[in-house]
């Protein structure tokens, strides 16, 4: 071989050489590369198992709201309802007070009018007994005159 043919096959080699250097180098890029994209591929599952999550909840959160949604619904119409009741109490006692207010004033001025003629009565009474008293003496009196005339004749 000739020196020529030796130059241009060192020169073959040192080619080889920087491209197995090279390829290596590509290699172990691509091992670096591959570990990162792992590394993202696991952070990225980690996010959308976090997602998944926050999607679960939101989703409860939304059932919770449409829960609660119902309830003050409910809620509405038991107030709606009290207040036609209360309504309608206020009317029946409004109503109440006009028919029995008037007869409940007309049965006390019965009643006053009945006091102020029973408030004489013990008078008339104490005066009745008086006179009683005095037609018993008198009997008693005319009884004795009669048996006495009685006797007598």
């Amino acid at each position: 071989m000739d020196s020529n043919s030796n130059g241009e096959m060192k020169q073959i080699l040192n080619i080889l050489e920087t491209l197995v250097e090279g390829f290596a180098r590509l290699e172990a890029n691509q091992v670096e590369t591959n570990r990162r994209l792992d590394s993202i591929e696991e952070r990225q599952d980690r996010f959308e198992e976090r997602q998944d999550r926050f999607e679960e909840r939101q989703i409860s959160f939304e059932e919770q709201q449409i829960n609660f949604e119902k309830r003050q619904a409910n809620f509405e119409e038991r107030q709606a309802s009290f207040e036609e009741i209360i309504t309608d109490i206020r009317h029946r006692i409004i109503l109440m007070e006009n028919e029995f207010g008037k007869k409940i004033g007309l049965l006390l001025d019965g009643h006053v009018l009945m006091a102020e003629k029973l408030d004489p009565l013990p008078e008339a009474v104490e005066k009745l007994q008086e006179d009683v008293s005095i037609i018993k003496k008198v009997l008693v009196k005319h009884s004795g005159d009669i048996n006495e005339l009685k006797s007598v004749i």
